[in-house]
């Protein structure tokens, strides 16, 4: 888990927030249940997995156990969402064993105010034969996690993570936020207005002269939850991707890749106590390092976890 912060909205009492009732939105989406075969206004869907195609505004929305929301940087809002699936931003992008590092991520909902009209998540490294290559950093500011580096080759060096800075962390989210004021009510999308980026790539893993070293997983896209109430027993999370092994053919040693920085999470809803909401298990996790193959390579380390943000209003 990163950095949980239970926070009093400024210019609040201290124990509750001032955006009010409109945070949540029009309602205009009515009451939707996502079961794996129903369709659910601004959302398609992909067997078990929904991915919003647009900020959504629900009087009730339930997601049963066993299936997936995925938000694509969109933002996810409403009355009463009963969660007993996964809410994600996207699937991030894992790295190939002994090869490519994932992909960075720029989501269909690229011009939302989470992040802005950049890339939401950045790649993993490649791996090669030589020296791993460095994962590629985040811009700033950055409420996601720095990625893992890599591991080292029998006589390569690893990849470093790619570095992810936080800038003036909440309060820049705060204050490019709250600049939107109502989001939906006003029928106008206000996109761009709060920059703030998820999480860096994996380094990849040294080489052994001849085989590769492991990709580096990509950083986490970021998760923004708005609803007046929040039940069930489900998850909400930002994962970075995880580093690919290193080359299996490699007997002298190539390294694993580094795993992704987390992205980051933000909720908001009257179900938050004491910094945190009943029966949600939320997270915003790096990525898992790639194992190492051969006997003198290591593995690739996990990516940092990125921020989660817990909005009681």
């Amino acid at each position: 888990m990163g950095d949980l912060v239970g926070i009093a909205v400024p210019g609040g009492s201290g124990t509750s927030g001032t955006y009010g009732s409109a945070i949540y939105g029009d309602l205009s989406d009515g009451t939707a249940v996502c079961d794996g075969s129903t369709a659910v206004a601004g959302m398609s869907r992909s067997g078990n997995v929904y991915t919003l195609s647009r900020d959504c505004s629900y009087a009730s929305l339930t997601v049963n156990n066993g299936i997936t929301v995925m938000g694509s940087a969109y933002r996810l809002a409403g009355t009463a969402l009963v969660n007993n699936g996964t809410i994600s931003g996207l699937a991030p992008n894992n790295g190939a064993t002994g090869g490519n590092g994932g992909a960075g991520i720029t989501p269909a909902g690229g011009g939302s105010p989470i992040i802005g009209n950049v890339p939401g998540a950045a790649a993993g490294a490649n791996g090669g034969t030589g020296n791993g290559a460095n994962g590629v950093s985040i811009g700033s500011p950055s409420l996601g996690g720095a990625g893992g580096a890599g591991g080292t080759g029998v006589t390569t060096t690893a990849g470093t993570g790619g570095s992810a800075p936080a800038g003036n962390s909440y309060g820049t989210f705060h204050n490019g936020f709250n600049a939107l004021g109502p989001f939906l009510n006003s029928g106008v999308a206000l996109r761009g207005q709060a920059n703030a980026y998820g999480g860096a790539g994996g380094g990849a893993g040294g080489g052994d002269a001849t085989n590769n070293g492991g990709g580096g997983g990509s950083g986490g896209i970021p998760v923004w939850v708005a609803f007046k109430t929040i039940t069930g027993t489900g998850t909400i999370t930002a994962p970075g991707g995880n580093g690919g092994n290193g080359a299996v053919a490699s007997t002298l040693g190539a390294g694993g890749g580094g795993g992704g920085g987390g992205g980051w999470v933000v909720v908001i809803s009257s179900s938050v106590i004491a910094n945190a909401i009943a029966g949600q298990t939320i997270t915003a996790p790096g990525g898992t390092g790639g194992t190492h193959s051969g006997a003198t390579a290591t593995d690739g380390a996990q990516g940092a976890a990125g921020n989660i943000y817990l909005i009681p209003n």
